[in-house]
């Protein structure tokens, strides 16, 4: 394996780092990290890489199994709901001793990285790590599963608990980079339900790649939360098992100039005993962060571009900033303005690509070094931009309607643009916003039920929008009742958007009205012709859980379910 990286690293130029998602050892004895010191020595040697860029978890073969194993038996017979786990975790000696079983791996761990910067938390069970792919920061996050394997039913009886993942979800929100990769050994499925709940709506929302491993076999897949962008799940291979299972690695990259990340797989071929590419994967990412200098600079750099850049200058500012999320669609005879993920029914493929482009400028943008103007950044990006202004333009000069739509969403864009004449009543939807981001529903309920009152029309509207989705989210079966009335008279306004119907539908769902639910989305249909990414997800999720085949064939046929 060292012998073909190496012969490969030409074709991977800047590798930055290695992860390594645990079963570094067979049975967690002291004796077998002396191998595994040498090997990942021989690798980061051909790779140029040193001991800080390798990033490491337990798995559950990193466990010595003949360590305390009556602990073991009392914790899976203890970790039976998320109080339990926490009191136990947080209990220094109970955790101590519980640790014990890793041991070996610890020692070899702390030896191995020690001159790798990271910031644990307070039970040492996760970290944080900062690394630069080019001038682009990332994160890198480990947690550790394997604390509570022991026996062949690891299974749905494993967990990485609440406390690590809520302190190490504080870290990630304090820190500033473009991207999150998390690292564990074990699939989330593998996790107690309860553990998994909690690694489903805290972690993956605030993470863009998931690399694990244990089960030995390649994959890649999304993995969709009903809050966020999707994350994308890399599963590594084995790079030893045993014979049933082929000697792999993957080498990852990522290219933010068209917002793809590449997976790509190498397995051995034990008659010619070479490696040879098995699997490609490549799936779009999005980087976090905001542009910086603001809607103001954005758009006056835009304008310099001249032309039609100039023209709707505003409105691409917006849609950069995600300020303004829905784009041009040509479907049939006519162009409409839709959610980006309509494109998917155009028949016009250039025009995607064209679209497509455009968006991915967003993450060009933030892939330049900080101390890069704003304006160099846009310049640099000319060409996406400004064939994307040109075919607008040219849809506008063509139909009349379209023309009309787009005018006044350049005006609405506009007020973001100039921040001199920016109505306060952005403010006040901008600070709804910020705490529904955080989750924080209690917050939410008090100031949406303070903004009700205002005079003005804008901010009323979204302060209801806002108050129904923290009642729904409330754990007060009242408050959810309160939300579902809220939610009900949204969609009986003239002008009620899909946005609205994603509010009642999330509504009558928390409140378990099945029925009700399902007719919302077969309306939202009805009425708008598609459904955004976000009530997609959860539309698919609820399917899956009812068992509604009618209603999931119905999203497949429609907008396409996404791939669980």
């Amino acid at each position: 394996m060292v012998r073909d990286i190496e012969k490969r690293k030409v074709d991977f130029q800047n590798i930055s780092f290695m992860i390594v998602s645990g079963d570094l050892a067979y049975g967690g004895k002291p004796e077998e990290y002396l191998l595994v010191e040498t090997f990942l020595d021989d690798l980061i040697g051909v790779l140029g890489l040193s001991r800080s860029d390798v990033f490491m978890v337990p798995g559950n073969h990193d466990i010595d199994r003949d360590v305390s194993e009556l602990t073991f038996y009392g914790a899976r017979g203890e970790f039976v709901n998320a109080e339990n786990v926490e009191k136990y975790l947080a209990n220094t000696n109970e955790r101590t001793i519980l640790i014990k079983r890793l041991s070996a791996y610890y020692e070899f761990e702390n030896s191995y990285s020690k001159d790798l910067i990271r910031q644990t938390t307070e039970d040492d069970l996760a970290y944080f790590s900062q690394k630069f792919i080019g001038n682009i920061p990332i994160g890198i996050v480990a947690l550790n599963s394997a604390l509570a394997c022991g026996n062949e039913s690891d299974e749905r009886n494993i967990i990485v608990g609440d406390r690590p993942i809520i302190d190490i979800c504080e870290v990630i929100r304090k820190s500033d980079v473009r991207l999150i990769i998390g690292v564990l050994h074990h699939p989330p499925n593998w996790l107690r339900e309860f553990d998994q709940r909690t690694f489903d709506e805290r972690f993956l929302p605030m993470c863009d790649v998931l690399h694990r491993g244990h089960l030995h076999e390649p994959e890649v897949k999304l993995l969709y939360t009903a809050s966020s962008e999707p994350c994308l799940a890399i599963a590594a291979g084995a790079g030893y098992a045993n014979r049933q299972f082929k000697n792999s690695y993957s080498i990852v990259s990522f290219d933010p100039s068209v917002s793809e990340c590449t997976a790509i797989y190498f397995e051995y071929n034990k008659h010619s005993g070479t490696f040879s590419e098995k699997i490609t994967e490549t799936k779009s990412l999005r980087l976090r962060g905001t542009i910086p200098g603001g809607a103001t600079e954005i758009c006056v750099a835009i304008r310099e571009l001249g032309g039609a850049a100039d023209k709707f200058a505003p409105y691409l500012a917006a849609l950069l900033l995600d300020i303004i999320t829905e784009v041009p669609v040509p479907i049939g005879d006519r162009v409409v303005i839709a959610a980006s993920n309509v494109i998917d029914s155009t028949q016009d493929e250039d025009y995607a690509k064209v679209l497509t482009d455009f968006l991915n400028v967003r993450n060009s943008l933030l892939a330049f070094s900080t101390n890069t103007p704003l304006k160099d950044r846009i310049s640099t990006c000319e060409h996406p931009i400004r064939t994307f202004a040109n075919q607008i333009d040219s849809f506008a000069n063509i139909h009349r309607e379209f023309s009309i739509d787009i005018n006044k969403r350049i005006e609405n864009a506009s007020e973001f643009c100039d921040l001199a004449f920016q109505p306060s009543e952005n403010t006040f939807i901008a600070t709804m916003k910020q705490f529904a981001m955080e989750s924080d529903w209690d917050g939410l309920e008090v100031i949406a039920q303070r903004y009700i009152a205002n005079d003005l029309p804008e901010v009323k509207y979204s302060a209801q929008q806002h108050l129904c989705l923290a009642l729904a989210n409330s754990e007060d079966i009242q408050k959810r009742g309160e939300a579902v009335s809220i939610a009900e008279e949204l969609v009986l306004l003239a002008d009620a958007a899909v946005d609205d119907f994603y509010l009642c539908f999330l509504a009558n769902r928390r409140q378990g009205d099945i029925k009700r639910t399902e007719a919302l989305v077969r309306k939202a249909f009805k009425q708008f012709g598609f459904l955004p990414a976000a009530f997609v997800r959860a539309a698919v999720n609820f399917s899956l859980e009812t068992g509604n085949k009618s209603l999931m064939d119905l999203l497949n046929e429609r907008n396409g379910a996404p791939n669980e």
